[in-house]
């Protein structure tokens, strides 16, 4: 019987003496994230800020034709559009002047908007038409 004692009182020391662990800090759970230019495809998540591209390697930016979600922003010279990618142009109808170009074919105007043909008063000679009703006269804009 004392054989048994001493033996459940060894088993309940070593329990008690055995320590809790902590809980594991942010810059612990960091350590555990794949930095940008690393491939993320193996089961360890990007760093926070990045995100995993189609090609493989974790980015801080995502390029155009990539959905612009969870945060990351898009790419130096894109946006992203009202269909939720990253553009490297923006499409007539929508806002500009935001360091981006208007895509092909159309202009920022006066009202902020890209536009598909450029509306009386304004300069022409731009790669883009004068609106419907309108030509480029000699003094460079549309009438």
């Amino acid at each position: 019987m004392l054989k048994h004692i001493l033996l459940i009182s060894a088993i309940l020391g070593a329990t008690l003496a055995t320590p809790v662990a902590e809980p594991e800090s942010a810059t612990d759970l960091e350590k555990r994230c794949t930095p940008p230019g690393q491939f993320c495809n193996r089961g360890v998540p990007c760093c926070s800020g990045a995100y995993c591209g189609t090609n493989g390697l974790c980015s801080r930016c995502i390029p155009p034709g990539q959905f612009c979600t969870g945060g990351v922003p898009c790419c130096s010279g894109a946006y992203c559009g009202t269909n939720g990618l990253c553009s490297s142009c923006i499409p007539p109808g929508q806002f500009c002047n935001r360091g981006v170009p208007c895509c092909s074919g159309a202009y920022c105007g006066n009202n902020g908007l890209c536009s598909r043909c450029i509306p009386r008063g304004q300069f022409c000679n731009r790669g883009v038409p004068c609106c419907a009703g309108s030509w480029c006269g000699t003094n460079g804009l549309c009438s």
